[in-house]
């Protein structure tokens, strides 16, 4: 009896260390995933954001999750990236939320309703706060996708010719996307649709004469100041336009330890990125400027156009859906709870 004993108690051990190698060799396993960006490839949408992004994921996690950066078209172009992540064809990737707008009713909001916040610590402070973070989250995994927002960042336009006054800016063909677009139109401008990685190139042949595509990092990562030279403040808006996205299973088929720390990486890295990219904004508008890029405000009647247009874009979107609507309505409320009166 006590042999028999003995004998399960070693066989118990011995299955107990053959379990614990198994563990062990699963938690040091390289998981690679191959992680295709909207952005084009060299856009510092890319290298000072996702490039980053796997660095923390490489640290945090010993090695054990590596991300293989592609950039808009190497694998898929940025307008399908959402689909092909939503079917496994890629693991993770980014996307945009004007690309989105069809399948997630929240997307125009994450987008950005065109002159409402003036800074992006409101717009930020909203995307967290309000519940749009997690309706995008809820809406995406109905597409099999984990939907992370990326950063708030601001919309300026650049363009190729000066704008002097109203019937200027009605003449240019302005590449723009989502709401924004819709407000161009509606004060009688016209917009046109190219994809990121080619705006240099439409920029240059006159395609288009102007382009709303982040603000100065990503216009001066892209060469774009070549071809446009005026940089037009304020901002149209202050988005979380862009998405880290990460197939479910993908995500779900790593270990549990794994799963958290992407999950915790990607909120820490919100805030961060926004801070980051707020700050380099000026530092870069003083290097373009150097080169010769004229920083300017928009004239007073093109800004006083927009600005009267934008709650008509605002309701025309929000009647679009009832999710659009919600968040429109705790916007508003919002942007009047926040609005400080001063006394003269």
């Amino acid at each position: 009896m006590m042999i028999k004993n003995t004998i399960k108690g070693i066989t118990a051990l011995i299955f107990s260390v053959f379990t614990l190698q198994a563990h062990a060799q699963e938690n040091t396993e390289t998981i690679k995933w191959k992680f295709q960006a909207h952005w084009p490839q060299g856009s510092s949408a890319i290298t000072d954001s996702i490039e980053p992004l796997a660095e923390a994921l490489k640290e945090k996690s010993n090695g054990r999750l590596e991300l293989e950066i592609y950039g808009s078209g190497q694998i898929i172009k940025g307008p399908e990236v959402f689909n092909a992540v939503s079917k496994g064809v890629v693991p993770a990737g980014t996307t945009s939320a004007a690309y989105v707008r069809s399948q997630l009713p929240a997307a125009d909001m994450a987008f950005g309703m065109p002159f409402s916040y003036e800074d992006a610590h409101g717009a930020a402070y909203f995307y967290l706060n309000s519940g749009l973070s997690d309706e995008l989250l809820k809406e995406a995994e109905q597409f099999n996708v984990y939907y992370a927002g990326e950063k708030i960042y601001p919309l300026e336009l650049i363009t190729t010719k000066p704008i002097n006054n109203l019937e200027d800016f009605k003449k240019l063909k302005i590449r723009a996307t989502s709401t924004l677009a819709s407000l161009i139109d509606e004060v009688g401008g016209s917009t046109v649709y190219t994809t990121g990685d080619e705006i240099y190139q439409s920029l240059a042949n006159g395609v288009i004469d102007g382009v709303l595509w982040g603000a100065a990092q990503a216009a001066d990562s892209l060469a774009l100041y070549e071809a446009a030279k005026y940089h037009y403040k304020p901002a149209f808006a202050f988005p979380t336009g862009n998405a880290i996205i990460i197939n479910k299973q993908a995500l779900e088929a790593l270990p549990e330890d794994l799963q958290n720390i992407v999950k915790e990486t990607l909120q820490q890295n919100y805030l961060t990125l926004t801070n980051d990219y707020i700050h380099k904004e000026n530092l870069t508008l003083n290097k373009v400027q150097e080169k010769g890029v004229k920083v300017m405000e928009l004239p007073e009647d093109v800004q006083a156009a927009l600005r009267e247009a934008a709650p008509k874009v605002w309701e025309d979107i929000a009647s679009e859906n009832d999710v659009t609507q919600k968040y429109l309505e705790l916007m508003i409320e919002d942007l009047n709870n926040t609005k400080v009166e001063i006394t003269r």
